[in-house]
Order: structure tokens, then C-alpha cells, then sequence
């Protein structure tokens, strides 16, 4: 039908026909674009070596300009046809990042078992435990594992083990580090456990593997000053003992002393009282009193009486008179009294001078013969009693 407005513009994908040449040159820059970026993200996947990835130039020619009074050419077709600007190269990783450099070559810090943080105190030990994934043909150099020894003043490594992987542990191998605190500040510090660089060998090539530091709050054993309060400011006196029951213990005392006191009184009874007293009972006991202040050369009358005191004493002891002509009849019943035959025999013999012969023919007297023959015949009576 006729409207009068004259025939509309063709619409649809036939109003964008180009010459055959722009369209040619169009395709070749879209491939070399694409394939551009291809390029520099495959690059920045791989994480290889980090430098820039260069662009490539593009080879297809510039499209050429379509003339303006083409009607077919769109707004569209027209940004299309023109050159893409070169894509900016990518930022490479941190090269620092031990963890990427470690696990592309398979060596990995699987898992970490470290201490509290807080709650020590002077000797208190304390220990840190790595797993490690060590593939082959990767192997640990005995030489970077940290020596055992003191860690400045405040710590002391005392045991460093590196434990290989067990039958079921493929290749997971387990590092121990115990470490003893010998640091008693009068405040809360904080210490920290040393970083370790362990490092793996193969084939010529080298890897670091860095375990960080761990921190360590250490405390005192006690404030540096008691409260302010009954009981714990100034020093507190010396406790009593707890008395103990002692009546036991006294009752043994007193009787082993009971008993000791005894022994002793027996002791004294028969070697000291009864000597004394069975001495001056005896007959040569109750005679020594008159002989013992003889003097060595007493008058005849003192000289006497001193015989007739040693008679009794040997009357009294043989139980009849005692002449010398009896002597070996007295001295075979009193055995004891036979060490002093001679002497007996001597006194017997100036016995008979003093009382049956002249006092001219006996002469001076000998007291001190007589104190000796009656102490010796005391003592050989004390004995035998």
C-alpha cells in the first residue's frame, strides 16, 4: 500500500555488507589480538620467571578507511575495524614468597603444632612440631637444622630431631624443636622462639624453607612486693612446732634409767660397800686400824701390841691359836694366805723375841715389815671374801 513516505532502508544483516578487502583486514586483527592474549595469561599461569611478556605485533595490514558515503558501514563495525590497543603485561608474583618457590618444587609445611603463647614461667619447657611433605629426590641438609645450645639469655634450644617418615607416612617427615625457658623477669616479657631455615638438596638444585618465629609471654614467679594486707606484707613469725605425745617415750626413759640405777647400785654394793664393810668385819680388817699408824722403827711396847693384833686376826681366822709350828697346818686350810709363808714365817720369829727373849737380843723393831704383811693379809682376806 502507498503511503507517500517514499521506500524504507533495507534492516537486518544485510545493511552491514563491507567490500571484501575490509572485512579481510577486520578478521586478521581480531586473531591477532586474541591470540595476544592468549599468550600473556598462559604466561602468567605457569608462574614462570618474572619479566614481562612481550607483545606481539600485529602482522595483518591497517583496514582501510570505508568511504564516508557509504551508508552500510555501522558505528559499530566502524570501532571493530579499528586497531586494538596492546594489552598491558601482567604483575608477576612476589618474588620473596618462600611458599610458592617451595611448592613448585613439592616441598611443603603440611601442618604446625605450636605452644600457648602466654602462661610460662622459669624452667618451663616447651616444644614446637612440623609436618613436612619431602618428596624425592629432595633431601635435608643435616647442616641447616638449628644446633642445640643456649638462644641468648632467656632460652635454650635442648633437643633438635628430625624424624623420617614411617611405614605408613609416604614421604611426610616430622622436625621437633623443645626448647627450656631460663628467663625470671620481674614483669610479664614476651620472648620469641627463633625463625629456622631448613634447607632441601637435589641434583644441584637448592630450596629454603623458612618456619617463622613464635612468640612467648613469660611471667614471674611472684610480684616483686607482697600486698599491702594482714598476713602477707611484713615477715611472718617462726611456726610452732605441733607438740607431740611424748608419755611413751617418757615411760621408757624412766624405766631404763630405773634399771640403769640399779645396776649401778648393785655394782656399787658389791665392788665398793661390801668390801669396806666385809673388811672391817674380818679379822685382819678390824686388825689393820692398829697397824697402819705403826711408825718404820716403833718402841718395843707399841712394837707388842702391833704383834698382838696380827695374832688375833690369825687366831680368829684359823678359828684356833696359830703357833709357828702350825703355820703349814694353817696355810694348807687358807691356801690364799701361802704367798706370804715368808713373811709369816719372819713375824712368827721376832714375835717369839719380843715376848719370850731379852730386849736387848731383839733389837730395834721393824714396823714397816709389820703395815706390810698386814695390808697384804687385809687385801688377800678382802679378796677371798
Amino acid at each position: 500500500m502507498d503511503t507517500g513516505r517514499g521506500p524504507r532502508p533495507p534492516r537486518g544483516p544485510a545493511a552491514c555488507t563491507l567490500p571484501a578487502a575490509a572485512r579481510e583486514a577486520l578478521l586478521a586483527c581480531v586473531l591477532a589480538a586474541s591470540a595476544t592474549a592468549a599468550a600473556t595469561a598462559t604466561a602468567a599461569a605457569t608462574a614462570a620467571p618474572t619479566r614481562p611478556v612481550a607483545q606481539a605485533p600485529a602482522s595483518a595490514p591497517a583496514a582501510a578507511p570505508a568511504s564516508s558515503g557509504d551508508p552500510a558501514v555501522s558505528p559499530a563495525v566502524a570501532s571493530a575495524a579499528a586497531p586494538a590497543p596492546p594489552p598491558s603485561p601482567s604483575p608477576s608474583p612476589p618474588v620473596g614468597a618462600a611458599a610458592a618457590s617451595v611448592s613448585s618444587a613439592g616441598l611443603d609445611l603440611l601442618e604446625t603444632e605450636e605452644p600457648r603463647a602466654f602462661g610460662y614461667h622459669v624452667g618451663d619447657r616447651v616444644e614446637r612440631r612440623f609436618r613436612l611433605r619431602v618428596p624425592a629426590p629432595w633431601r635435608l641438609d643435616p647442616d641447616s637444622l638449628p644446633g642445640t645450645g643456649r638462644r641468648g639469655r632467656s632460652l635454650e634450644l635442648r633437643e633438635a630431631r628430625w624424624d623420617p617418615p614411617g611405614p605408613f607416612d609416604g614421604d611426610v617427615h616430622r622436625l621437633t624443636l623443645r626448647y627450656q625457658v631460663f628467663a625470671a623477669p620481674p614483669q610479664v616479657q614476651v620472648l620469641e622462639l627463633p625463625p629456622v631455615r631448613l634447607r632441601f638438596d637435589a641434583a644441584g638444585r637448592e630450596h629454603t624453607l623458612r618456619l617463622d618465629a613464635w612468640p612467648l609471654a613469660v611471667g614471674p614467679l611472684a610480684p616483686p612486693e607482697a600486698p599491702e594486707r594482714t598476713g602477707l606484707g611484713a615477715w611472718r613469725p617462726p611456726a610452732r612446732a605441733p607438740l607431740q605425745d611424748t608419755s611413751a617415750i617418757e615411760a621408757r626413759l624412766v624405766l631404763w634409767g630405773t634399771l640403769a640405777a640399779l645396776a649401778i647400785a648393785w655394782l656399787a654394793v658389791v665392788y665398793g660397800v661390801a668390801p669396806r664393810w666385809a673388811a672391817r668385819r674380818l679379822p685382819f680388817g678390824r686388825a689393820w686400824p692398829a697397824l697402819r699408824g705403826l711408825p718404820d722403827a716403833p718402841p718395843a711396847e707399841a712394837e707388842r701390841q702391833a704383834c698382838r693384833a696380827l695374832h688375833a686376826a690369825l687366831n680368829a681366822t684359823a678359828g684356833e691359836a696359830v703357833f709357828a709350828q702350825g703355820l703349814d697346818r694353817f696355810l694348807a686350810r687358807m691356801p690364799r694366805y701361802a704367798p706370804q709363808r715368808g713373811a709369816l714365817q719372819a713375824f712368827f720369829a721376832r714375835s717369839d723375841q719380843l715376848f719370850y727373849g731379852s730386849a736387848d737380843a731383839a733389837g730395834p723393831g721393824n714396823g714397816r715389815a709389820l703395815r706390810q704383811l698386814a695390808r697384804a693379809l687385809r687385801d688377800l682376806e678382802r679378796g677371798a671374801a
